[in-house]
């Protein structure tokens, strides 16, 4: 195992651990993806941060219905 291969796994860890579970999935696409267009670290962690947030308020919108119990919604028909 190279270090660069020892480096994403003991990354990979870390995001894990800390629950960034999007970031994890992510960061290399979005790395290589920046190495391509030169784009700089601040536009990265934005990107990675801002689509962990994007993701963690749709499972808690999701969740917070779940957890209401609303009644199935009805058509005309029924």
């Amino acid at each position: 195992m190279t270090q660069r291969d020892e480096l994403h796994e003991r990354l990979l860890r870390d995001l894990t651990t800390l629950k960034l579970l999007r970031i994890a999935e992510t960061y290399r696409e979005i790395l290589d993806e920046a190495g391509r267009n030169n784009t700089s670290i601040l536009e990265v962690l934005n990107t990675l941060f801002a689509e962990e947030a994007t993701v963690r308020a749709e499972r808690a919108l999701q969740r917070r219905i779940r957890q209401a119990r609303l009644p199935q919604c009805k058509t005309l028909e029924d």
